[in-house]
């Protein structure tokens, strides 16, 4: 088994992903993954408790992503698209 990245490692291996593909999109990933690990663990394991904990863990992410998404568009910086967490009317001009 591959030895797990020291820390300092780790943050550099994230900075790059963000530096690369962006904030918003590294945490869009991150919570595909936590929604992918709830499913394969219900439906493998039949764990509802450990999957329910992946799929909070995802909506957390997603909440965050949604903050820092609207956040921009209020600084002037229009989201490319309606974040998925508000409806249209709701995106701020």
């Amino acid at each position: 088994m591959e030895k797990m990245p020291m820390r300092d490692e780790l943050n550099e291996l994230v900075e790059t992903l963000i530096d690369d593909h962006g904030l918003l999109n590294v945490m869009e990933a991150a919570a595909e993954i936590c929604r992918d690990k709830a499913d394969h663990i219900r439906t493998n394991w039949q764990d509802r408790e450990l999957a329910k904990r992946w799929d909070r863990a995802a909506k957390k992410i997603e909440a965050m992503r949604c903050v820092l998404e609207v956040g921009g568009a209020k600084r002037g910086n229009p989201p490319q698209e309606t974040p998925a967490c508000l409806p249209s009317e709701e995106v701020p001009s």
